[in-house]
């Protein structure tokens, strides 16, 4: 069970340009090839001196794209993660204010009343306020079914 939604002051990830990678990545193939034909056409010192230059170039770009592809995976986890906790979130909100609901019903009182009872609760007895809606959820869905 994943805690609670964490708040960064970090910049929000932006979506990847995978089009522009792979626009990238062509460039660096269609380099490759420029290599070979070049290759193919000039003498033997020429060659190895243009060879050094075309490939040192190479390995930029592709050092460059695997590194954007692995900032834009990093990017896919992070919003991945993301997502993953606001639906626990959504998901503890619900039971909670079912508890609340009860607490409500039972005590007679304001829902800002019954959510500081179910804190109170849970400070005391050491659980998540969230384990403990659960809780009375169920147990008061058990007891309503047993008449």
């Amino acid at each position: 069970m994943l805690g609670p939604v964490e708040r960064r002051d970090a910049p929000t990830p932006t979506a990847p340009d995978f089009d522009e990678v792979r626009r990238r990545a062509a460039a660096v193939v269609a380099q490759g090839r420029l290599l070979q034909q070049e290759l193919d056409s000039r003498d033997l010192p020429a060659t190895t001196r243009a060879t050094r230059e075309i490939s040192d170039r190479l390995r930029a770009e592709a050092a460059a794209i695997r590194a954007e592809r692995t900032q834009y995976g990093n990017v896919v986890m992070e919003l991945r993660h993301l997502v993953a906790q606001l639906e626990e979130a959504l998901s503890s909100r619900a039971v909670i204010e079912q508890a609340k609901g009860v607490i409500m019903a039972q005590s007679r009182c304001t829902p800002n009343e019954a959510f500081d009872m179910l804190r109170r609760a849970s400070q005391r007895t050491n659980r998540k306020v969230r384990d403990l809606a659960v809780e009375l959820v169920r147990r008061t869905q058990t007891n309503s079914s047993h008449p």
